[in-house]
């Protein structure tokens, strides 16, 4: 008598097989209305929130220059880069103070429950190390603190503008468009907002081991980009503001030549001449 479970093929009994396919184990998707609305809130609210230091320190920095300071501590020995280190430090620690309220604050007041403090203060941490730079870049082309002013709060608000359009569009975006708008880098801050939520509507948040990871199969963008792209906007903004500021210092200043970056004396500084050398002797 033949198992029931064996079928006979050209005289000799084989055995059944079945197969079944199951789909592997994912989170249940769920739409997150707060979360969804959130995507193109919060980012609004930050600029709304530095948009009043962007305006007051772009001013200060083009009001040091207008009133001549800036060139009467460089005729007294100061080097330039000793004196834009000194705005960056001071700038930095107030505006710390607000990145680590902000993160509390989003972390703790359940917004971003399940993301990692830390990952969420240096994303924070980097924005505020771009807006420090792009307020640099924008002091450089201006010599009256009063249009400083007003260029600071435009500027900073134009460089948001571009995210209005990526929420209705991100689906549409491939990878270089989305790096493409984190070249501004209030854009970039908002992606990376874009890109917490979405870990966020996921159950998972930002951790240390998805922050760069592809957020789905569909999506390759994730939040390393944005770190990596606010670091680049920030040393852009910086070479930018440096170059213009020597071929561009202002009414007092004196300004180098174009190609000044090529000159060795720029860097090693310029070899003493006859004249010179009987002025160090006396």
């Amino acid at each position: 008598m033949a198992n029931p479970d064996m079928t006979e093929c050209e005289g000799v009994l084989q055995p059944e097989i079945s197969v079944s396919m199951r789909q592997l184990p994912y989170p249940q998707y769920t739409i997150d209305v707060f979360l969804s609305i959130i995507v193109t809130i919060l980012p609004f609210f930050v600029i709304l929130a530095y948009i009043y230091s962007a305006g007051i320190f772009t001013k200060e920095l083009v009001l040091e220059k207008e009133t001549r300071i800036r060139e009467s501590m460089l005729m007294m020995g100061l080097q330039q880069w000793v004196l834009w280190t000194t705005w960056f430090i001071k700038q930095f620690i107030l505006l710390l103070i607000s990145a680590i309220f902000v993160t509390i604050l989003l972390k703790f007041g359940q917004v971003f429950p399940n993301s990692n403090f830390l990952l969420l203060l240096i994303f924070f941490i980097l924005y505020i190390v771009s807006f420090i730079s792009f307020c640099f870049f924008l002091s450089v082309w201006f010599n009256t603190a009063r249009v400083g002013l007003l260029v600071g709060f435009l500027g900073w608000f134009m460089n948001y503008v571009p995210y209005l359009f990526v929420p209705g569009q991100y689906n549409n975006l491939d990878l270089g468009g989305k790096i493409a708008f984190c070249i501004l880098s209030n854009s970039c801050m908002g992606l990376g907002i874009n890109t917490i939520s979405l870990l966020e509507i996921r159950g998972e948040g930002v951790q240390w081991g998805n922050f760069a990871e592809d957020i789905s199969l569909d999506d390759d963008f994730h939040l390393g980009y944005v770190f990596l792209m606010l670091i680049v906007d920030s040393i852009v903004y910086m070479l930018i503001a440096w170059y213009v500021n020597g071929v561009k210092p202002g009414q007092y200043g004196v300004p180098k030549p174009i190609y000044f970056p090529f000159q060795p004396s720029y860097w090693l500084g310029r070899p003493l001449t006859s004249k010179t050398k009987k002025v160090h002797s006396v």
